[in-house]
């Protein structure tokens, strides 16, 4: 029985390449226009799609790296910007942000090479610069870091924020005595400049000049009221140099006004009013610390105190075993983390 040949199958393959092309295109465009408008949940979602379509193209991992850093999805955000410098080795881009992702989470030694190829394509760029000079200081190598900020401050010289990274720099490598000169000269050609009265102050505590630490504080806040900073050390001044308790605990009050959530001034100003005698406010005050931070053993060791002075000793006994039972597990907490970083970073001189 003779049969009917069968008509030769048309080629689409062609034609599919290009819609995907075409759809690549349109769910980059839709990330785009969702990640300028704040909607990175959604951006991610869309990149992701393009990816699926373009997974060749460099920059949809790049723009799909992005949008996960801006979800805090930290690991995703690298893989994906891995994924673009693997498909690209010249996408500066990509490379300075993988770089940049990689510092935040203090892996320096993955971060340093795409920093320094970042850098290299753009020498201009102040923030790669600094971030770049920042991990040599961290991995032990602060004559690199002090040359890259000394390579920016060739062409501007009068640049006080120039002056205050080479005094971060020092500072990361233990020079204090450098770090000092260079914010008062960063001062001298910015006397407003943001943070710099600051982190001259901190300067001052580790060479352990007190007064002078703290009257910086004091002039940071006059110059930048808002600095919550400035407020929490000067905090600590009047709480562990001048003794003036009620002055620590209106500044500590005031770190609280600017960060709600920041734990630690909880819990200085809870030790100022048990300091005051304010054991009522004190309670109140360690039970927001143990509500931000439940195992903060040293906020249950102090409601224990407050307790005590109040006449309640079975709450009092509660809270002392709590507190010594957080203790035992911080210590055995940190004594398995060392022994996994000595396991996984041995000692090697450098």
């Amino acid at each position: 029985m003779q049969t009917t040949p069968e008509a030769p199958r048309k080629d689409y393959s062609a034609e599919e390449s290009r819609l995907k092309g075409v759809l690549a295109g349109a769910y980059n465009s839709l990330g785009l226009i969702y990640f300028e408008q704040g909607k990175f949940a959604e951006a991610a979602d869309a990149f992701a799609r393009a990816a699926e379509f373009a997974p060749e193209l460099s920059d949809i991992h790049y723009n799909l790296g992005l949008s996960r850093l801006r979800l805090g999805e930290n690991e995703q955000a690298i893989e994906s910007l891995r994924k673009a410098v693997q498909l690209d080795a010249k996408n500066t881009k990509a490379r300075e942000a993988l770089g940049q992702a990689l510092f935040q989470l203090d892996r320096f030694v993955e971060a340093l090479p795409h920093l320094e190829a970042a850098r290299e394509a753009d020498r201009d760029n102040v923030n790669l610069s600094y971030t770049l000079a920042t991990t040599y200081a961290r991995i032990g190598r602060p004559e690199q870091a002090a040359a890259v900020v000394k390579e920016m401050l060739k062409r501007d010289e009068n640049s006080g924020e120039l002056h205050l990274a080479l005094a971060r720099i020092y500072r990361e490598s233990q020079r204090l005595n450098l770090a000092v000169e260079e914010v008062q000269q960063a001062l001298e050609l910015s006397p407003r400049l943001p943070l710099a009265h600051y982190e001259l102050g901190l300067d001052y505590v580790r060479l352990d000049r007190m007064k002078d630490a703290c009257e910086e504080f004091e002039r940071e806040i006059a110059g930048n009221p808002s600095s919550f900073q400035a407020h929490y050390a000067l905090a600590q001044c009047d709480m562990n140099y001048r003794q003036s308790y009620d002055q620590a605990a209106r500044n500590f009050e005031k770190v609280i006004a600017l960060r709600p959530g920041h734990v630690d001034s909880f819990m200085g100003l809870a030790k100022a009013e048990f300091r005051l005698g304010q054991f009522e406010h004190a309670e109140q005050t360690l039970r927001r610390v143990i509500e931000l931070d439940p195992r903060r053993g040293e906020a249950h060791y102090l409601l224990a105190q407050v307790y005590q002075k109040s006449g309640r000793d079975a709450d009092a006994a509660r809270e002392f075993s709590l507190a010594s039972q957080l203790k035992a597990e911080k210590r055995q907490r940190e004594y398995r983390e060392l022994r996994e970083k000595m396991s996984e970073e041995p000692y090697i001189a450098r």
